[in-house]
């Protein structure tokens, strides 16, 4: 009998060999893609790597309402609730677990929005039709995006091309558990000027007692565009209210997974997050210049079980690169050479923390234009000085890729990738000192490097789009918390297999589908935990989406996620077990010409379940998930 992934994967394998036999009869709308994430514009099918691209036709035909159920539901990336409520998860792009969030870089509009603290990257707030598409590179990236890039980016492009008409956009949404969801969005273009403004309030009861949320976000971008010269102004606020229920264990969530911790019944956060990025690009005759800046503020204040903690957050990055492409006899030679650079402070009563960073960077493409044959070289060197109370470190970074890809005919591409990537402790990587009143007293002594080794194959044509990869991390000093000895320090090494199959179709102009098939196997090879899995890694998973329009007017959406059984956070020693889980959605729609009525169900056979699991005194302690939930939207655009 096989079991359920694998079941999901041949059923997957069926349909591509159906498309393939109706590609001759249908319209395409599967052209090759852009991808932004390489620092400039590239085509996904020239890129030797493994590379995801969410679209925002995929977020409008399958109905996703925030950009952590696009990157979930529709990439298959697993996501654990945040501790602190909302709407919003924490990612794992895959291989990491609990470290999942230190181990990947999250990117909006080419500014880093990744912290060197263990602080979650809040992204749920971003309006979902602000997007324009969101990038999923997976492994080693720290040659363009440093440290912390060791399990991949996250690239989210936002919409920032206007018409010359002005266009009002509004949604409005009414669901279980008294939840309102609104947006209203405002663009108008004008002599290369565009202007977009959007707001947006969120308010739930959530599916559990003391699990009220209320989010309120707004903002703007302004883009000029004199054809040699672009320039752009972005500000954003988010103010999230959250109460937080906290976990419970096993037991009780058996008995009733809705249920509060008793000692959590006051307990709440308050965070406001506020970002201000410029840009601009510049045609030169030495190539395309690009600078790019973003300054962030972050304030939180949180209840927890009557103790009060506060910290107030200021980050700036900047970016600077130029982009240069001519031709050798038979060869397109393409370079980017830059230097970025952050600057981050932590403030706190029990102790601050600061970090910076200097780096540059080098990436070049040769492309033979007669074989077709790409190869990619790039390196970093970065230094980072980071202070957390009374610990310091200072290290020196190196980074470096090799890549070669070879389209082949029929719209095959094969392709190898070897990289290196690095992870700096961060701020709370640190051990605390119980004598000296709990305060950071060492840093993590060693950076985490991680060595993958890529083999993969694209295939596309005007209606399939089918990659696959096969990928070996060796990684070195895994930094991580030893639940044993209360401390973060380095676990060991460890080792990373993974196998990924993603695609989407077209059938004909009513039915496309997308879908993703991941097995994954990272364990210790040596070190006290030597033969043992890491943690909150699912050895399988898989997401399946298909989108059906009947006529002009009416469609449906279906979509299925699975996650693979895992250990929970902190089981080193593989004591214990979260079971696996699958759920499945729904979404209809109704479209007038300026107005359009769905209603949107979302684990439509109530599976009771959890993500997320810490063990404690002999039980693990769980964080219930959603069970069914019903939603109701109008959305209108004039």
């Amino acid at each position: 009998m096989l079991n359920k992934p694998t079941q999901i994967a041949l059923a997957c394998a069926l349909l591509c060999h159906v498309s393939s036999q109706v590609i001759a009869q249908t319209e395409s709308e599967l052209n090759p893609i852009v991808v932004s994430a390489s620092k400039y514009d590239q085509l996904g099918v020239d890129i030797p790597a493994g590379v995801t691209v969410i679209t925002r036709k995929q977020i409008q035909d399958f109905g996703v309402l925030t950009i952590n159920e696009a990157i979930m539901k529709i990439g298959g990336v697993m996501g654990r609730p945040s501790a602190y409520g909302g709407a919003e998860y924490n990612l794992d792009l895959g291989g990491y677990g609990a470290t999942a969030s230190s181990n990947m870089v999250v990117v909006l509009d080419g500014i880093r929005l990744t912290d060197p603290d263990q602080g979650e990257v809040r992204i749920s707030g971003i309006p979902i039709d602000q997007i324009e598409k969101i990038e999923i590179l997976y492994g080693s990236n720290s040659v363009l995006y440093g440290e912390s890039a060791t399990g991949g980016v996250i690239h989210i492009t936002t919409n920032r091309k206007s018409d010359q008409q002005p266009k009002l956009n509004y949604f409005l949404g009414l669901g279980s558990n008294n939840t309102t969801d609104s947006k209203a969005n405002f663009t108008y273009g004008f002599n290369g000027i565009s202007l977009n403004t959007y707001g947006s309030y969120r308010e739930s009861d959530n599916h559990r007692q003391n699990f009220h949320d209320r989010t309120h976000s707004g903002g703007f971008n302004l883009d000029v565009d004199r054809g040699s010269i672009k320039l752009g102004l972005t500000l954003r606020e988010e103010v999230i209210d959250a109460r937080m229920p906290g976990s419970i264990t096993v037991t009780a969530f058996e008995q009733n997974p809705y249920q509060i911790r008793p000692a959590k019944i006051n307990d709440w956060a308050r965070i406001r997050d506020f970002n201000s990025a410029a840009y601009a690009q510049i045609n030169t005759s030495y190539g395309l210049l690009n600078f790019k800046t973003g300054d962030r503020r972050r304030d939180l204040t949180a209840n927890s079980e009557g103790y009060l903690s506060t910290y107030d957050i200021n980050g700036r990055y900047s970016d600077i690169n130029i982009k240069n492409s001519y031709v050798y006899s038979d060869y397109e030679v393409t370079t980017l050479v830059g230097a970025d650079y952050s600057d981050w402070q932590r403030i706190q009563v029990s102790g601050n923390a600061d970090s910076i960073a200097r780096a540059v960077y080098l990436k070049s493409e040769l492309a033979s234009m007669k074989a077709k044959t790409r190869f990619n070289f790039g390196y970093r060197t970065e230094s980072i000085i980071r202070n957390s109370v009374d610990a310091s470190l200072k290290n020196h970074l190196n980074a470096w890729e090799f890549g070669l890809i070879q389209p082949l005919d029929k719209g095959f591409s094969p392709y190898t990738k070897i990289a290196k990537s690095y992870r700096m402790p961060n701020v709370d990587d640190c051990f605390f000192d119980p004598n000296n009143n709990y305060r950071c007293t060492s840093l993590s002594a060693r950076p985490q490097y991680s060595t993958d080794y890529e083999l993969g194959l694209k295939y596309l044509n005007k209606s399939s789009r089918i990659n696959f990869r096969y990928v070996q991390s060796d990684i070195e000093d895994l930094i991580g918390y030893n639940s044993y000895e209360n401390s973060n320090t380095n676990l060991g090494n460890a080792r990373n297999y993974l196998y990924q199959l993603d695609g989407a179709y077209v059938l004909n102009n009513k039915i496309n589908f997308s879908y993703m098939y991941k097995h994954i196997r990272t364990e210790f090879v040596d070190g006290q935990f030597t033969g043992k899995k890491v943690p909150l890694v699912p050895g399988n998973s898989a997401a399946f989406n298909m989108h059906y329009r009947l006529d002009n007017k009416h469609s449906v959406a279906y979509g299925i996620n699975y996650f693979d059984s895992r250990k929970p956070d902190g089981d080193l020693r593989n004591q214990f077990s979260m079971p696996a889980y699958s759920t499945s959605d729904l979404r209809y729609v109704y479209q007038e010409k300026h107005h359009s009525y769905g209603l949107s169900i979302n684990n439509i056979f109530d599976k009771k379940y959890y993500s997320y699991g810490i063990p404690s005194g002999g039980q693990v302690f769980v964080y219930p998930e959603r069970g069914r939930t019903m939603m109701f939207h109008l959305r209108s655009h004039f």
